[in-house]
């Protein structure tokens, strides 16, 4: 999605970046332009291929890729992640005319989605950024209010051979966790969807969470395509949990844990690398510091952390590196992945051995050092070749991965078993004539067993088709189709309100498999794109609910509609 979106901006509205140290990226869940079948879902976990562990939209997740765990960032302090829902440093748009893109969605349960996006050039050598986005959402369910905000800044300057970029970011996350609904034992779990009468665990518990960050670049072109760079950066990420309804303790960390707790870390970045066609080196120093109230140690840890790639026609090969320079710290981080590509086929291998965030393993009463999380992983692919240019290929990926996570037990770390996965993802689209199909399925098998075993559907994903057209003399273009999703059975993880953490628990019900369809139209006049939708049309028809995570009952049946304006003059 991301390198698509930079090679039609590239062709339509940019200009040429190359002398500065980045590419043209995007922000997280923003479609590419001129496509509509990706353009009615504004939660950006709606068009991932695989499964994700969900409390609703745009709450703490998850993410299951290839049958692994995915963490925020490599210091993550919680394994739930938000970084979907994070508003990044804005691409740079290299065009002297003012270029913006203003996104609006409105739904059901008071759901509101505004987003903008702005860039032009000041002077030949020189411009700027900007984003904002807001989020806010009521829910169904007591408890679930979202209200999410950030605004992102990033200038840009090009002399010659010297370029200088610096960016500041912004987010400001309030999530309301209602625990899960509280259901009938005698009944069971599957007619607790009653929505806003339904009662639920927790009331006034609610997640806040501030991140910023600031960073600057400056690079050095020895050639059109290769420079060397500086570059700094200053990160700050603050969670804290609170509510007067919440439980006295978690279920997973320390019975001490308080009502009302917080963790505030920070991360400095210096270093610098060069980039050759070839290839790249790059070398950071970093410290990141932190503390928590009666949860974690407080901690200030240095360290070194590298980069490095190559290239060649038919190979690449990457790897990274990252050491804390202290003696109780966990063991380093690292990873290697190569891959091979011949035409529309390519092979790869990549393993990977990483800290646990730590919030899963850090608090007090831990024993140091702890083992890390190993991952090995190998793949093969085709890309099938498409009509539109605009629309991405279909890839049909074959894969295997065999992970192993260090297991907890009297405040000692063990490394637990290996589990070997192997899967089948499609993902992309294809289309004929008037008419073609999107799709995102993966289909996986776990050997073994273990707790995490039955809590990955074996089958997952949506396929989207959908028919295109015009009316004789007019500059309208239509789409109607059709999103059909759903997943086979599995058992629900169970989520810790107060950690933050999922995590699976013995003897919970199987979630029966679910299709769910939601239809919708999309109007293309030019640069504006006008789409609605219905959520869950199909709710209660085949069953009466479904989860992703247990108790979270996911939405329900919702009309939403929306419009984007690309503004370029």
């Amino acid at each position: 999605m991301n390198a698509l979106f930079r090679l039609v901006c590239t062709g339509l509205i940019w200009g040429q970046t190359r002398f500065l140290p980045s590419a043209a990226d995007t922000l997280r869940g923003v479609a590419p332009t001129y496509l509509p079948s990706y353009q009615p879902w504004y939660d950006p976990l709606d068009t991932l291929p695989y499964f994700v562990s969900r409390l609703g939209y745009f709450k703490p997740y998850l993410a299951w890729v290839e049958g692994l765990p995915h963490y925020e960032e490599p210091w993550a302090i919680l394994p739930a992640s938000q970084a979907a829902y994070l508003t990044e440093k804005p691409p740079l748009i290299w065009t002297a005319a003012p270029y913006t893109r203003v996104r609006f969605d409105q739904s059901s349960r008071r759901t509101q989605l505004l987003s903008v996006l702005h860039g032009q050039k000041l002077r030949s050598w020189g411009g700027f950024s900007l984003a904002y986005q807001r989020r806010t959402r009521e829910g169904e369910y007591v408890g679930q209010l979202t209200d999410h905000w950030g605004a992102a800044l990033r200038a840009f300057v090009r002399k010659g051979r010297w370029s200088w970029e610096s960016a500041l970011t912004w987010n400001q996350l309030q999530d309301q966790i209602n625990g899960g609904v509280v259901y009938d034992t005698a009944e069971g779990p599957w007619t607790a969807f009653g929505k806003a009468s339904q009662p639920v665990l927790l009331k006034q518990t609610r997640w806040r969470r501030w991140k910023r960050s600031l960073s600057t670049t400056l690079a050095f072109s020895f050639t059109a395509q290769a420079y060397l760079y500086l570059s700094a950066e200053l990160l700050q990420d603050h969670f804290h949990p609170e509510g007067a309804d919440t439980p006295p303790f978690s279920p997973l960390l320390a019975d001490t844990l308080p009502v009302s707790w917080h963790v505030t870390s920070s991360l400095r970045t210096l270093g610098g690398g060069v980039v050759h066609p070839k290839g790249q080196v790059a070398l950071r120093l970093f410290q990141t510091t932190g503390e928590a109230d009666r949860l974690l140690n407080p901690w200030q840890l240095q360290g070194l952390e590298g980069e490095a790639a190559w290239q060649t026609k038919h190979l690449s090969v990457e790897g990274t590196y990252r050491r804390y320079l202290h003696s109780g710290a966990p063991p380093p981080s690292g990873s290697v992945r190569g891959v091979g590509q011949y035409g529309p086929f390519s092979v790869g291998v990549r393993y990977q051995s990483r800290n646990l965030p730590w919030l899963a393993y850090q608090y007090r009463g831990a024993s140091f050092p702890q083992p890390n999380e190993n991952i090995l992983e190998a793949w093969g692919e085709v890309a099938l070749p498409v009509q539109d240019s605009l629309q991405p290929p279909l890839r049909v990926r074959a894969w295997t991965a065999k992970y192993r996570a260090p297991w907890r037990w009297a405040g000692t770390f063990y490394r637990g078993p290996a589990q070997q996965s192997y899967g089948l993802t499609l993902r992309g689209g294809w289309s004929f004539y008037k008419g073609g199909v999107v799709l995102g399925l993966t289909a996986q098998h776990l050997v073994g067993e273990t707790r995490w075993t039955s809590c990955l559907p074996a089958l997952y994903g949506w396929v989207q088709p959908f028919f295109r057209w015009k009316l004789p003399g007019r500059p309208p273009l239509y789409e109607l189709g059709v999103r059909l999703k759903g997943f086979s059975p599995f058992r629900p993880l169970r989520y810790d309100p107060l950690a933050g953490l999922f995590y699976p628990e013995s003897g919970l019900p199987a979630q029966p498999a679910f299709v769910q369809a939601d239809p919708y139209l999309v109007i293309q006049i030019r640069r504006l794109l006008i789409y609605l939708r219905v959520e869950q049309a199909t709710e209660g028809l085949l069953s009466p609910g479904y989860y992703l995570t247990a108790w979270y009952p996911m939405p329900g049946r919702a009309f939403a509609f929306g419009v984007q304006w690309d503004l370029y003059n």
